[in-house]
């Protein structure tokens, strides 16, 4: 399964616009049904109905998200708008063994819920969204030198140069964890993770800064090494900080993985934990840069934000 998702959503990454999206929102889905099935381990089962919703409106988001021009306030909508349907419906609605009605934490699982998997990742469409193509005279590095060789129809645009950069970084930096933490590491991190090591951090952290610089020369973009070096720091730190917050619900539902979609490694979720912090800290990242420092016309740039 984790094949076919990686030959889905790399040629989808690369071809931007409808591709993209509706292969990264059905990702999205399955993720927020993971994501229901693990708070049923914490509280008992939320009403089927308001799980429909709630999944609903975490597509909606990712939809609006790419497509509406109004997109400023597009979590608050979907979280006030369950937020009063879970309230409205508090007293007709009973738990599966007809025993109590939906209490606030239910509520409040279902709002975050929406936040978590609907809000964080529809700035993944949002980055890839940042457009148009760079201009001809734009620098220009090894790797779209080379798809220009072989005369490869790749869209050389700001979005996918760091939608495409984000990502490798994300890799980087778990695959640099993995091994630094399991031939080095020797002082915890954090007890909410207890198998993740300081020195595992330490080599994710380079791991991740290395690829940012490599992807730099890689793309020609932004050809600031500085730039690309503090901004795989914060996806870093981002793609940490996301992967934290799965293992404390991991912890909290005493569960070791979040499903078994993927076997030998778990669910959707624990693929894509990483993911969920670093889209927008690289969003903004990249639209401070393109904003006020950058060279490009600002005719050239266009944001969904």
């Amino acid at each position: 399964m984790g094949f076919v998702l990686g030959e889905i959503m790399g040629p989808a990454t690369f071809a931007g616009g409808w591709a993209f999206l509706m292969a990264y929102t059905g990702v999205v889905y399955l993720i927020s049904v993971e994501y229901s099935r693990l708070i049923a381990g914490v509280l008992e089962p939320p009403p089927v109905r308001a799980q429909r919703w709630a999944l609903f409106l975490v597509s909606a988001s990712i939809l609006l998200a790419a497509h509406c021009r109004v997109l400023t306030g597009i979590f608050e909508c979907a979280a006030v708008t369950l937020l009063v349907l879970l309230l409205l419906l508090q007293g007709n609605i009973t738990m599966p063994d007809g025993s109590s009605p939906i209490s606030f934490s239910h509520i409040a699982s279902q709002v975050f819920g929406v936040f978590y998997v609907g809000y964080l990742p529809s700035f993944w469409v949002r980055l890839r969204a940042i457009g148009p193509a760079l201009p001809s005279g734009a620098p220009t590095g090894f790797l779209t030198d080379f798809v220009r060789l072989i005369r490869w129809p790749l869209e050389r645009s700001v979005g996918c140069c760091v939608t495409v950069s984000c990502v490798l970084c994300i890799i980087a930096a778990d695959s640099c964890a993995y091994f630094g933490g399991k031939h080095f590491g020797k002082r915890p991190l954090i007890v909410v993770s207890p198998n993740k090591t300081q020195e595992g951090a330490y080599c994710g952290l380079l791991g991740s800064v290395l690829m940012a610089l490599l992807c730099d020369k890689a793309w020609g973009f932004p050809s600031d090494p500085l730039i690309s070096g503090l901004v795989g720091a914060l996806i870093f730190c981002a793609s940490l900080l996301g992967d934290l917050v799965v293992s404390a619900m991991k912890r909290d539902a005493q569960v070791k993985d979040t499903g078994s979609l993927i076997p030998g490694h778990g669910g959707i979720l624990d693929r894509f934990d990483s993911y969920f912090f670093a889209a927008p800290v690289a969003y903004f990242c990249w639209y401070a840069y393109l904003k006020y420092h950058s060279n490009l016309p600002p005719s050239l740039i266009r944001f969904k934000s």
